[in-house]
């Protein structure tokens, strides 16, 4: 044994020099990490791993160092092996802590240090030799070692899986992300089993302290900084200390300043070790937590109170708070302290300045989305107008011809223009017919930026509206049915917007109905069960066309999602259409059956009958 202690067995290897100094930083790490909480089972767990790592990498820097291949191999078996046998419990051991497997998981866990215990006593049967690298004597491990490495590869599948499963189970997004930069860690250390590649007779330097070290590394921050999935009051209360958006102050009964949190230093321009024990007055330029309006009920109740006050910084500059204070007492109901929560008043200011820039930006962008949605529903009357447009205009250019024909005739009389005038009468009807059509299309194109809601009347807005599209309908073979109730209510609207809802629900039906088929179109009152008064007003576009599925029904009142080709639909139309029926304080819903066809049910408050 007293060869194990002489010097002159071993010489200098450089190659043992990164494992030394690995081993030994790992056992540094470990000791550091439970001194820092000695109860926490994260820090216990680690300890064990940390040792474990360290006990491998020491042993596999005595053999790089051992002369003697005999001394090497003892180096390997009875030490370095020590810790590699116990690695995969302890990752086991660590994985069930942090995600709280332990109870469900026990036996699991426990069952992995007895067969690690039995693969170190067999270790004569597993490593059989030490073999010549270029950095030094390695073990040389034999076919019986396949069961180890079953066992260690098992362990880290199992592991692996336990953090899959877990994350997809955590809500809380800081749990998650901790959790999921423990898995990469341990991922990364995992890289490290290139180390028994050699053991095998490839050649490949071992360099699998690295990640390990790296993941020892990670852990340790992890750890430290963030106390690891090792949640206390004591923790908890000073994350949310430290991280609130406010300035905390507390005050104790002398009138002294006892905590700040980040937020004040940052705001006021001191340290926390310069204001700690300082007086109140230091901070204020007027109003004081002491003597503030309240603060001898607030010391007397410890109710919370609210008011203006002016915090002065450092350079003596003057920031208006709005602070909250309330006082602590003991269970004898002496003063402890008041705690103070100040907000800036001119981030607040600020804040409500950009909300309401903000708020004006989104309602002039909902008017041009409006406008763009409308833009689009007349572009797509277009074609309709136009069939529309040219009977009429053909029998005004046919009467004109006609007459014109009979003016340059050299035996044209009297009696011919007389004759001439059921002619002219008609162009005059033609030309009226005209206008309307029009008209008609002028009142639904213009922006209604200044119009304001009036009561309207929802069956004239919809025979306005077919007075435009119906035409249309007729030309793709789609049969109207009108069943308009006659004592409909009013509804408080813009009629503009309303049609332009009415014409973008009986386009869409339109085009469902490639082939043809009947829209019909339903208004009718709905009461109130008590008095039987009306309360509200539905309008129904019932359509035979090919229906919509459920997977699109879902977005089908999103911007820009449209079922139609791209260059046939925007997607804007019923994403519009929405919005204008809920700014009228409506609703619009949607039934549809593939294949059979499709409801869609506009419903708005009715104006209240008097008398």
């Amino acid at each position: 044994m007293s060869e194990f202690f002489d010097i002159t067995n071993y010489y200098f290897n450089p190659y043992a020099i990164p494992t030394l100094f690995m081993g030994t930083l790992m056992g540094i790490l470990g000791i550091y990490v439970f001194s820092q909480n000695k109860r926490a089972m994260v820090n216990i767990v680690f300890l064990l791993l940390a040792l474990s790592v360290s006990i491998w990498l020491l042993g596999m820097s005595m053999g790089y160092l051992s002369k003697d291949k005999e001394q090497a191999l003892i180096w390997y078996r009875y030490f370095s092996f020590l810790g590699v046998a116990f690695i995969p419990p302890n990752i086991y051991f660590f994985t069930v802590s942090l995600l709280k497997l332990f109870k469900r998981q026990k036996w699991v866990f426990l069952a992995t240090y007895p067969i690690g215990l039995l693969f170190y006593l067999r270790v004569n049967y597993l490593m059989v030799d030490v073999r010549r690298y270029f950095w030094g004597w390695y073990p040389w491990y034999s076919p019986i070692s396949y069961i180890f490495l079953a066992f260690f590869f098992m362990i880290m599948l199992v592991s692996f899986w336990n953090y899959v499963v877990s994350l997809k189970k955590i809500d809380l997004p800081i749990e998650r992300n901790r959790v999921k930069l423990v898995f990469i860690g341990l991922l990364l250390a995992y890289i490290g089993s290139v180390d028994y590649m050699p053991a095998y007779g490839i050649g490949v330097y071992p360099f699998g302290y690295i990640p390990v070290c790296i993941f020892g590394l990670f852990l340790t921050y992890a750890i430290i900084k963030y106390r690891l999935m090792v949640i206390t009051p004591a923790l908890a209360a000073d994350t949310i200390i430290n991280t609130m958006a406010d300035s905390l102050i507390v005050f104790g009964p002398e009138r002294n300043i006892i905590f700040v949190n980040p937020v004040t230093c940052d705001l006021l321009g001191y340290t926390k070790e310069e204001l700690i024990g300082e007086p109140a007055d230091m901070l204020f330029s007027y109003g004081n937590p002491f003597r503030a309006q309240g603060s001898e009920q607030l010391i007397k109740d410890g109710s919370i109170y609210n008011y203006e006050m002016t915090y002065l910084t450092k350079n003596r500059e003057m920031i208006p708070v709005s602070f909250n204070s309330s006082a602590i007492k003991d269970k004898t109901g002496n003063l402890v302290g008041i705690v103070g929560i100040a907000r800036d008043v001119r981030d607040t200011k600020r804040f409500i300045k950009n909300l309401e820039k903000t708020n004006q930006e989104l309602k002039e962008a909902q008017a041009q989305l409006v406008q763009s949605a409308k833009m689009a529903a007349v572009g797509q009357l277009g074609a309709g107008v136009a069939h529309e447009l040219n009977n009429p205009l053909g029998g005004i250019l046919g009467y004109a011809q006609f007459i014109l024909e009979k003016f340059k005739r050299p035996e044209f009389s009297v009696d011919d223009f007389k004759n001439s005038s059921r002619y002219i009468e008609s162009i005059e009807r033609e030309a009226f017919r005209c206008k309307g059509i029009v008209e008609n299309l002028l009142k639904f194109s213009r922006r209604p930026i200044s119009i304001k809601p009036e009561p309207l009347d929802i069956n004239q807005s919809l025979h306005e509206t077919l007075s435009i599209i119906g035409h249309q309908l007729k030309l793709k073979n789609i049969n109207l049915i009108l069943n308009l109730q006659e004592d409909l209510a009013k509804v408080t609207g813009i009629t503009n917007q309303l049609q332009q809802v009415f014409t973008n629900l009986i386009l869409n039906s339109q085009q469902a109905m490639q082939s043809g088929g009947e829209l019909k179109i339903t208004t009718q009152n709905i009461l109130d069960e008590l008095t039987k008064a009306p309360t509200k007003v539905r309008i129904d576009f019932t359509d035979t066309g090919c229906g919509i599925s459920e997977e699109n029904l879902a977005h089908l009142f999103e911007p820009f999602f449209t079922t139609k080709q791209k260059d046939k639909g925007t997607g804007l139309g019923l994403a519009v259409s929405y919005q204008i029926i809920q700014d009228h304080k409506g609703t619009l819903e949607v039934t549809s059956q593939v294949g059979k066809g499709t409801t869609l049910t506009i419903t708005l408050p009715a104006i209240l009958r008097i008398g």
